[in-house]
């Protein structure tokens, strides 16, 4: 198996015309190719970073738990 990676766009009708150069091994013939898309357009911009304000709430307060018990109900949720 060969694995060659290539760019391409897609068009507004959902079509896409692929040309690519394949390794000399791969011999002349019919061969079954696997299109897989990663589903990230190279287009789109990176995410913006989200920021959280920090507030100071202090210390908690002594002898704070959280047990199993506390955060569960009797049904594990």
């Amino acid at each position: 198996m060969v694995r060659i990676e290539t760019d391409l766009i897609v068009a507004e009708d959902g079509t896409a015309t692929i040309k690519i150069q394949v390794p000399p091994e791969v011999a002349p013939g019919e061969h079954k190719a696997i299109i897989q898309i990663d589903g990230q357009s190279s287009q789109q911009t990176a995410p913006s970073k989200i920021t959280f304000s920090a507030h100071d709430v202090g210390p908690w307060p002594e002898g704070l738990t959280f047990s199993r018990d506390q955060i569960y109900d009797d049904d594990g949720r």
